[in-house]
């Protein structure tokens, strides 16, 4: 059974002629004008993709770095409350607390943070910091100060 000349292939939309020991053969493919084309070639939506991954990596930094510098500033004030009872026990006492959790601290309802550590006790000096309690701070997130007999303090950060 063989295609008759001048009929098209309906899956293709080709014009067949009778080819040799009477298969078919394409002759030409016809494309009506009138029809437009849909969907997005391979290429187009390579393009369009690599606009989008430009556009999110210029855009998130701008995002992250400014939230992550809002929770290190929560932490630094929940730490500043602290060192500000440390100060208050040191001027009573002429010594700091061997523990955060006799200094009186309260932490916040809705921090993000755990209740902060002592991490080095000595008659001069004192360090003490909190880390990441709740997403997306993690464990490693460490925020810490250091208290001086002399009043002075410093405040760091691992990020």
């Amino acid at each position: 059974m063989g295609i008759d000349s001048g009929q098209s292939d309906r899956r293709t939309g080709e014009s067949v002629e009778p080819g040799p020991a009477g298969g078919a053969r394409a002759v030409e493919r016809r494309r009506d004008p009138q029809r437009a084309e849909r969907g997005l070639t391979l290429m187009e939506l390579v393009v369009v993709l690599s606009i989008i991954a430009v556009l999110v990596a210029l855009a998130l930094p701008r995002y992250i770095i400014p939230r992550r510098n809002a929770y290190r500033l929560e932490a630094e004030n929940i730490l500043q409350e602290l060192k500000t009872m440390e100060w208050a026990y040191y001027q009573q006492w002429n010594a700091f607390t061997s523990n955060v959790t006799s200094a009186g601290l309260a932490m916040p309802g809705g921090s993000h943070w755990a209740t902060p550590l002592l991490y080095t006790f000595s008659p001069g000096y004192i360090v003490f910091g909190t880390y990441g309690a709740v997403a997306p701070m993690a464990w490693s997130d460490i925020v810490y100060i250091t208290l001086s007999s002399d009043g002075s303090s410093t405040s760091r950060s691992t990020f």
